[in-house]
């Protein structure tokens, strides 16, 4: 097993109608966290020890990118990823690997969180935070 480079992680979202999957442009850094919940059956024979069960499954995917001011054919700008935060509505978004035996992801959710950060000396960059709803489709990249 060997490791792969993470820069081949890519984030697409699926804009405008009929949808268009285009890569967000200048993503850097990428996270995918996904969760179970659980479910208290703590009773009296349990003594002072809960116990629980695993609950619903949710995730969010957190990602920043640089703010780029010219966006190439097949990218989506800040502006584009903006206007689905303040839709406030859930859209498909693609977690795309381009290296054999990775895994490639497909949600729908919706933008809870975008930030701006504009650091001196350092480039513009922005980073939101997407709530999973419903099951993730994983397929494995040939």
């Amino acid at each position: 097993m060997s490791a792969f480079n993470a820069s081949n992680m890519l984030v697409a979202a699926y804009l405008g109608s009929p949808a268009t999957k285009k890569t967000v442009a200048k993503q850097t850094d990428l996270t995918f966290d996904e969760s179970a919940g659980d479910i208290d059956i703590s009773n009296k024979q349990s003594g002072r020890y809960g116990e629980s069960l695993a609950g619903r499954l949710s995730g969010t995917i957190d990602f920043e990118a640089f703010i780029e001011t010219a966006p190439g054919a097949g990218e989506a700008s800040i502006a584009d990823v903006r206007a689905v935060f303040v839709a406030g509505t859930a859209i498909k978004w693609a977690i795309a690997s381009t290296i054999s035996g990775t895994e490639s992801t497909e949600v729908f959710g919706y933008i809870t969180k975008f930030t701006r950060k504009y650091t001196q000396e350092t480039g513009a960059a922005y980073s939101i935070s997407i709530k999973i709803t419903g099951a993730p489709t994983v397929t494995m990249v040939a």
